[in-house]
């Protein structure tokens, strides 16, 4: 299938252009493989491809596109919206309907239409709702208050009371309940394909469970019904339990409160609060931690990472591991976990009276906890601060450079480090063997494409090979902010990089290349200006796609 991206050019004014100037801005798509246009230069708008299909603008209306560039939803409408596979939502005078592969298959009548992606659509007419099927036909009355369209059954409302109907339109339960809604879990990380497509069902306040053809799995006498992670919790007179998929209560209903969902690497436990005290049970209700915590706090995401769960007893903190083993107790006043680079282990800080220390994730010390300070290079290494000085050890608790400097940073991967002695910069490397000696006035910069180090003495930028040899010596440049004139400049760190563009024949922008002209001829650039050429990469855009902004004139 051809890859392309867009030429995204818009009505732009900056401050090289006067504010009464008028310029003429057209979109069009070409292949990222060949640079060959897909399309002419002719549309006022266009939107990312999705599912094969981009959505264009022309002469204030819209249609949609495909990769080829043929128009397969005539550029007719004023709006189109959630579009989903081969189907279209467009609204024209102010009314709404579905099209598909530019095909009308409903009327442009309703005042909403919205799609789901099991084909059906909620649609509204005269503030009533009804559901249209994925060939266009109403498949109940629109006559329904409210319309919630689940994954295997539709959930209505009329007149305060709720029912529902199956995918085709049948009804399932008639409109008996005070409420009706969907069991699912509270977070998206939660695997809820064990979870029956159960729905709670509320009367007279009280709620209970039916599966997905309505049929029952609990009396409808609890005060509150949530799924946990594989239980669901329940509520009677104040107080919370347990029950398993098939209804049955799989713990007393004694605890006074539920907490939010643990997640420590692969396994999710639920909090249960009794006396005081947060104990933990697993998918199926069983309480699996017999250690008993004042307090507890979810990683959420980055569980994944850490594999880990903070606890907590008298206001001091410890942490629990995946396989719910203490392996730090609950005695520090802060701890925190630190992601390193991939493959390399992970590591958890520490602060006790104003100390830090360092732990690995098996609760074995790394750097003991009498650190002033504490810093952690996220690729590998740990940055430690002991009476005023600082030293650097490896994520595996290795010692680099011992507490002897004054400032330090890492410089490389060949672990070289910028370091300062008596306010001089110099280069160390592990064993604190001097690379360059720290007679320099300012910090080292490292050039990984050249593998380079630069620093400046007075007024000289001498430049080393990562031996610590001299390559070169020259009279340092100041970098003026200010853009020069006749000229473009594009940021690159802290200074500018000055390309030597025209600025009459430029548009800077924040989408992914730019075109511009340079001697005559027209370029691509990224956005630090840099030259690109056909074929680009393209797995770094969703759907093989880019973005640039070139001005038509």
């Amino acid at each position: 299938m051809m890859k392309i991206i867009t030429f995204l050019s818009i009505l732009f004014t900056t401050i090289f252009y006067s504010q009464n100037k008028t310029d003429n801005y057209k979109y069009g798509f070409i292949d990222i493989k060949t640079g060959k246009e897909i399309t002419p230069l002719k549309y006022d708008k266009v939107f990312s491809f999705k599912n094969g299909a981009a959505v264009v603008k022309l002469n204030g209306k819209y249609g949609s596109i495909n990769r080829e560039g043929k128009e397969i939803v005539p550029i007719k409408y004023d709006k189109i919206e959630n579009f989903n596979k081969d189907v279209a939502v467009v609204m024209l005078d102010k009314k709404y309907g579905l099209v598909r592969e530019g095909e009308e298959i409903t009327g442009i009548k309703y005042d909403r239409v919205d799609y789901h992606n099991n084909g059906l659509s909620e649609v509204r007419f005269n503030k009533k709702y009804g559901v249209v099927n994925s060939a266009g036909k109403e498949i109940t009355p629109i006559k329904y208050d409210v319309v919630f369209i689940m994954e295997k059954m539709v959930i209505v409302e009329k007149n305060e009371k709720y029912g529902a109907l199956d995918l085709y339109g049948y009804e399932i339960s008639p409109l008996i309940y005070d409420h009706i809604r969907p069991l699912i879990p509270p977070l998206p990380w939660i695997n809820n394909s064990n979870n029956l497509n159960l729905c709670v069902v509320e009367l007279k306040e009280k709620n209970g469970l039916v599966d997905e053809k309505f049929n029952k799995i609990t009396e409808i006498k609890y005060d509150d019904i949530h799924k946990t992670s594989g239980a669901i919790s329940v509520k009677i007179n104040g107080k919370y339990g347990f029950l398993n998929q098939q209804g049955k209560e799989i713990t007393e209903i004694k605890y006074d409160g539920i907490g939010s969902l643990v997640k420590i690497g692969k396994i999710t436990l639920t909090a249960a609060l009794l006396d005081h005290k947060w104990s933990f049970f697993n998918d199926q209700g069983k309480e699996v931690f017999p250690v008993q915590y004042d307090s507890y706090e979810d990683l959420e995401f980055d569980s994944d990472l850490y594999k880990m769960m903070k606890v907590s007893n008298d206001n001091k903190w410890g942490c629990v591991n995946e396989d719910l083993i203490e392996v730090i107790p609950p005695k520090y006043d802060e701890i925190d976990f630190v992601q390193m680079e991939s493959g390399l282990p992970n590591v958890i800080t520490v602060k006790l009276n104003d100390k830090w220390g360092i732990f690995d994730i098996m609760g074995n010390e790394l750097v003991a906890v009498e650190c002033d300070e504490i810093k952690v290079n996220h690729e590998m290494f740990i940055f430690f601060k002991i009476n005023g000085k600082w030293g650097v050890k490896h994520c595996t608790g290795k010692e680099i450079l011992s507490a002897k400097y004054e400032e330090m940073e890492f410089l490389s991967y060949k672990n070289l480090f910028a370091v300062k002695i008596d306010n001089k910069w110099g280069v160390s490397k592990e064993g604190d063997q001097i690379v360059i000696p720290a007679i320099y006035d300012e910090q080292f910069s490292f050039s990984s494409k050249k593998s380079t180090i630069t620093g400046t003495l007075k007024d000289e930028k001498i430049v080393f090979d990562d031996q610590g040899n001299i390559i070169s010596k020259e009279k340092k440049v100041e970098y003026n902010d200010s853009l020069p004139s006749g000229s473009l400049g594009f940021r690159c760190g802290n200074y500018y990089l000055n390309k030597g563009f025209d600025e009459s024949e430029i548009e800077q922008i924040t989408s992914d290349f730019i075109k511009v002209k340079r001697n005559g001829n027209w370029i691509l650039t990224d956005n630090d200006g840099w030259e690109v050429n056909f074929p680009i990469e393209d797995y770094y855009y969703e759907e093989g796609i880019g973005t640039i902004k070139v001005r038509i004139d």
